[in-house]
This record gives structure tokens, C-alpha cells and sequence, in this order.
């Protein structure tokens, strides 16, 4: 799964799960791909120093233990990884001595990845960028990831815990229910154009025969990633200090996100809701409960700036011009009813008026 011979041993998962100090570790993580992250990062650093087993590590003492984790963090500068990155990767080791009841100086280490550089991975990928992204993936179901992402501004470690009963068709998208049965749960949709990539993807899973609990992706999170960034590599921008202008998966939340509040139509706070942050108005996240039909509504305004692909765009402007010529048709028709009205006015005025003339 990570490259790592020993760490992908079942024996090896076994082991690791049995300490006591694991367990713990376990028991402070909620989701399934952050527990993936979070063992991978800790067995790297428990590598990189040779440590036994996790119990081990705390048996090493604070100073000792503070010392290591400061060495770690000058050894990934080494390899050229930016703050954030390395911030990323002390995620799970500072979560597992967190765990374990080991105080360590976290701020001194955080304040150690402080930077005032330009940092990259901030840019979100244009729509041309996306629509080349799917013509270098042949697959289907990875073309399915793609624009799920894209159009629905989830996040990889959400799509590895969908599940089918968390999918449900409205009209020609479909509703997402993020992170189900969840304190975090939310909803999202599927433009027309995701939505029929995930049919064409559900349709290949419904041939091995499926169930509601099952998994909408079921390959690791991981793998989407690899696929990712294997085929956006050159159109992600130039790199700054080992990193791209835009990141690889982030990238298309950023792309989601940025649709949604360009559109001034868009009512911002359910745009905050569609991507699952917190909102922009204090207690909103208690208090401000929309109907998933009135988030609907607000997104459908942003679907033809979602839509990726030259023949799904097409389709927009056929419909936009059918529906204009609808529009034309029925003034049209409306005119020729308010002429009518108006000539059959004119000859009542005219019958009024001959009947007064004659009386008189």
C-alpha cells in the first residue's frame, strides 16, 4: 500500500495493531483514510530512527522523544518539503503522543516550519485544465473520480467512505451525503455530466452483484491520488521549492469552490454548505439549516461553469438556445393573442360608439 514491504506485512499489521500504545492511537481517530495517514506517518518516523516496535518509542523519555521530533523535522527540510507538507506529515506523530500521554513542545516544532516564501499548490485548475486531465485518463472509473471531485468540491478521504446509500438521483444530478451518519455530515450534488460517469462507473460494479453499504469507490483513497497526479503533472504549473502551482487532488476542490463563489447569484453561505466548511456568519453552523431542495437550487446555478467536457457543454447551449426559442415562440404567441384582444376591443369601442351616435 505505501512501498513499504514490512509495514504492508498482514504479520507485520498485526503486531502493530496488538500494542498498546497503537490502540490508544486508534481510538483518537475517527475516520478510516485519516487512521490510513496517520499509521503511515508514524511507522516512517519509527523507520527513519530504527525504534523496535511503537511501544518502544515511549520508552524513550521526553527530552529524548522532543529531540527526535525536532531532528525529523530538520531531516524532511532536507528533502525540500515546504511547512505545510511537513506540518502534514507531524499530523499523526504528534496525535500519537498526544495519545499516549507524552507532553511534547508542539509549539516550538510549529514555530520551526514558519515561512514567509511564496508557497505553491494555491492555484485551482481552469476547466481546460480538467477537460485534459480526463482525455489523459482512459479509464472509466477514474474519469468517474475526476469529475466527482470536481463537481461536487468533495475531498479524496470522503469519496474512500461513500458508501451507495449515500447517493440518490435528483432529476438528471445526484445528492451526495458527505461523511453519513456523521457530526460532520453534509450535502453536495453531482452535475448531469458526473452523474452519468458514475452510472457508467455503478453499472460496472452492479455486474459483481452490490448492496447499499457498499462502497462507491472501493479502491484507497491513495490510488486515486497516484492516478491524480500521475496525469496532471503537465498542466499543474511550474514548480516552487518542490511544488506545483496547483496541487494534484486539491487542485479541483479548489476549481469547485472557486465556480461557486465567482457566481454572485449564488447565495454564499450555501456555497460555504455545498463544501463543507464552516460558514460565514457566526452560528451558522447551528442555526442555518437549509433544505437540501433550497441547496439544490443554488447549485444548479453553478452547473454549466462545473460542466467539463465540449459535448456536455454543447448540450447546455442546444438546451439554452431550445429554451430561448421557446421563450421567443411564446412572446410570439402572447403578441398575436394581445393584438387579437386589442382589435376585438377596438371593434366593441367602435359597436358602443355607432349605438350612441344612433340613439342620439
Amino acid at each position: 500500500m505505501h512501498g513499504n514491504p514490512a509495514f504492508n506485512n498482514q504479520k507485520s499489521k498485526s503486531v502493530m495493531r496488538s500494542q498498546r500504545s497503537i490502540v490508544l492511537f486508534h481510538h483518537m481517530i475517527t475516520s478510516n483514510q485519516t487512521r490510513e495517514r496517520y499509521d503511515f506517518e508514524i511507522e516512517k518516523f519509527r523507520e527513519h530512527f530504527r525504534i523496535r516496535d511503537f511501544d518502544s518509542l515511549l520508552t524513550i523519555g521526553v527530552k529524548k522523544s522532543q529531540e527526535m521530533i525536532e531532528d525529523y523535522v530538520f531531516f524532511l527540510k532536507g528533502k525540500n518539503l515546504r511547512g505545510n507538507g511537513i506540518r502534514s506529515r507531524m499530523a499523526g506523530i504528534k496525535t500519537f503522543y498526544y495519545a499516549n500521554d507524552m507532553i511534547l513542545n508542539w509549539e516550538k516544532v510549529f514555530r520551526m516550519l514558519r515561512e514567509e516564501r511564496k508557497s505553491g499548490n494555491d492555484k485551482p485548475y481552469s476547466r481546460k485544465d480538467i477537460s485534459t486531465l480526463l482525455e489523459n485518463v482512459k479509464n472509466i472509473t477514474h474519469k468517474a473520480v475526476i469529475l466527482f471531485l470536481a463537481s461536487s468540491g468533495c475531498r479524496v478521504g470522503a469519496i474512500s467512505e461513500l458508501r451507495l446509500k449515500d447517493v440518490t438521483d435528483m432529476g438528471n444530478c445526484k445528492c451526495i451525503k458527505v461523511y453519513g451518519d456523521s457530526k460532520y455530515e453534509y450535502h453536495t450534488f453531482l452535475t448531469p455530466e458526473a452523474s452519468d460517469y458514475l452510472d457508467k462507473h455503478l453499472g460496472i460494479m452492479k455486474k459483481k452483484g452490490i448492496n447499499p453499504n457498499d462502497l462507491v469507490f472501493p479502491a484507497k483513497s491513495r490510488s486515486y491520488s497516484t492516478m491524480i497526479s500521475r496525469n496532471s503533472r503537465q498542466i499543474r504549473g511550474e514548480k516552487i521549492d518542490n511544488r506545483y502551482e496547483i496541487a494534484g487532488l486539491h487542485g479541483l476542490r479548489k476549481f469547485f469552490d472557486t465556480v461557486l463563489k465567482s457566481n454572485i447569484k449564488i447565495n454564499s453561505n450555501i456555497a460555504e454548505k455545498l463544501t463543507g466548511h464552516s460558514t460565514t456568519f457566526y452560528l451558522d453552523n447551528v442555526y442555518f439549516k437549509p433544505t437540501i431542495e433550497s441547496m439544490f437550487k443554488e447549485y444548479q446555478k453553478a452547473i454549466p461553469d462545473l460542466t467539463i467536457t465540449k459535448e456536455y457543454r454543447l448540450n447546455f447551449q442546444i438546451d439554452k438556445q431550445s429554451k430561448q426559442i421557446q421563450d421567443l415562440e411564446s412572446k410570439d404567441k402572447r403578441i398575436k393573442e394581445l393584438e387579437l384582444m386589442f382589435s376585438q376591443m377596438q371593434d366593441h369601442l367602435k359597436n358602443i360608439i355607432s349605438k350612441i351616435n344612433y340613439s342620439n
